[in-house]
C-alpha cells in the first residue's frame, strides 16, 4: 500500500469518505453573521451626523475575505500531522474531511496536515 493510500484512509472515515484540501468558509469565519457584525461595526463608528457609507456586498464581503485565506494555516509547528502523525516541525496546512453527499449534507471534519501529506492529497501522488 503506498503513503498517500495510507494518508488518505487514516482521515477518511465511513461517514467522511472523501478528502480535499482547504477548509470550508465557516472555519475561517467566513459567514453572515461575520458580515453582518462586520457591516455593523463600520455604521457604530460613525459620528451621529455622518450617513453610512455604501459597502459591499455579501457575496463581494465573502470574495475578499477568500483573497485572504489560505489554506496553510501554521507557518511553523509541531502539531501532530493528522494524516501521517509526524510531530516534526514545519509548516500545518488545512484538508477536510466531507460526506459522500457534500451537495446536501454540509457537515464536514477539519484537519491539520503537514506539507508532504497535503502534497500527496493535492497531487494524489508521492513525493520524490
Amino acid at each position: 500500500m503506498s503513503h498517500i493510500s495510507d494518508c488518505v484512509d487514516a482521515l477518511s472515515t465511513n461517514d467522511y469518505p472523501l478528502i480535499t484540501t482547504g477548509w470550508p468558509d465557516d472555519e475561517y469565519g467566513i459567514h453572515h453573521e461575520a458580515y453582518r457584525e462586520w457591516v455593523e461595526n463600520i455604521a457604530s463608528n460613525l459620528d451621529d451626523e455622518t450617513d453610512m457609507p455604501p459597502v459591499m456586498s455579501y457575496q463581494e464581503w465573502k470574495v475578499k475575505q477568500r483573497e485572504r485565506t489560505e489554506d496553510r494555516i501554521a507557518e511553523f509547528s509541531r502539531s501532530t500531522c493528522d494524516c501521517c502523525g509526524t510531530t516534526l516541525g514545519g509548516s500545518r496546512y488545512a484538508v477536510t474531511g466531507l460526506p459522500s453527499n457534500p451537495s446536501t449534507d454540509s457537515s464536514y471534519i477539519p484537519y491539520e496536515v503537514c506539507e508532504d501529506c497535503y502534497y500527496m492529497i493535492a497531487t494524489g501522488s508521492e513525493l520524490e
